[in-house]
């Protein structure tokens, strides 16, 4: 049997929940526009605010990893099949 693997991809509609500050959790529902390298190692998702957020749609949340807790997928975009070129050069 064949494992399906899952990505986030670019243009999807997630609702994610993550800790906030003090315990408290964080709902953030909006698209998925990539990642973001926050310091050395940290990564963070990078997330488009939807109308659901008020003055704060259409701004963009970077929610670093080690504090998601859920993702809740809305809507998925198709994934693209990036193919690698080949970009060695011979002399």
């Amino acid at each position: 049997m064949k494992k399906e693997s899952f990505h986030l991809t670019k243009g999807s509609l997630y609702e994610i929940l993550s800790l906030g500050e003090r315990d408290s959790l964080l709902k953030t529902r909006g698209t998925f526009e990539g990642f973001a390298s926050l310091g050395i190692e940290d990564i963070g998702l990078c997330i488009k605010m939807d109308k659901k957020h008020g003055k704060l749609a259409g701004k963009l949340r970077i929610i670093p990893l080690n504090v998601v807790l859920a993702i809740d997928v809305i809507s998925a975009a198709p994934q693209k099949n990036e193919e690698k070129k080949d970009t060695t050069e011979y002399v």
